[in-house]
Formats: C-alpha cells, sequence, structure tokens
C-alpha cells in the first residue's frame, strides 16, 4: 500500500498520490491531525505530523512502535508513510496511514467507560 523502510527515511519517501483521499477531520492530537480517507478505495486513517525537524525524535519512535507492533491484535495496521514536499521545507507533512477502527479515539473511548461507569479488564488494554 504506502511506504514502510526498516527507519524512517524522509528522503526516500513518497508524495502522497491521487489514491489517496482525505476526507474528514476527526482527531487532534500533541503533534498533528487525524483524517479519515480513502486508499484506493479502502477506508483509511490518515495521521499528519507537522514541524517534523522540531519533534523528529517522538516521530521515529512513533513509526518504529507503529511498524514492529502493526500486526498486534489491540492495535490498529500500519500501511506506511508518505511526505507532502512543501517549497518550504519546515512546512512539509508527514502522513502515517493506518488502519481506520471503528469506535472512535482512546480518548473517545475512556471517557465513554467514564460516562458509564465501567472499565477495560486487563486482557482489553494488553
Amino acid at each position: 500500500m504506502a511506504f514502510i523502510s526498516s527507519s524512517l527515511d524522509l528522503d526516500s519517501a513518497p508524495e502522497p498520490d491521487s489514491r489517496l483521499v482525505l476526507d474528514q477531520l476527526i482527531g487532534e492530537g500533541t503533534y498533528g491531525e487525524v483524517y479519515s480517507a480513502r486508499y484506493s478505495g479502502e477506508r483509511v486513517a490518515v495521521k499528519i505530523l507537522e514541524n517534523i525537524a522540531e519533534n523528529i525524535e517522538e516521530i521515529q519512535v512513533e513509526f518504529r512502535i507503529l511498524r514492529d507492533l502493526c500486526h498486534h491484535p489491540n492495535l490498529p495496521l500500519f500501511y506506511g508513510v508518505y511526505l507532502r514536499r512543501a517549497p518550504v521545507m519546515e512546512q512539509d507533512q508527514l502522513w502515517f496511514v493506518l488502519e481506520m477502527c471503528s469506535g472512535g479515539s482512546v480518548t473517545d473511548l475512556v471517557q465513554g467507560l467514564i460516562k458509564h461507569k465501567e472499565g477495560l479488564m486487563e486482557h482489553q488494554i494488553a
């Protein structure tokens, strides 16, 4: 599907192409935004990271975790990474393409459990 290498090599990361179409914003975090999207017609989530140079250590760690643990049954599949190059390098965007999970974000899940005075069992967390 997308590009996955043994290390995050921004120079060889491809540009997102017409097969990857962003739909709507579904979440925001410390380092970027998450969009629902379509990749060749398949529903996916795309996490768009900005300020790459400022956050490269955290981005490298996240990349390695997604790459190494993407086949864990409790984590979304990681399809790969794209780099949207801007005229000014500081405005480049790194796109992580992931399996779209139903049920919302982890924050949504936890807030729903708290609202209903429920918790997660250990086997659900592990």
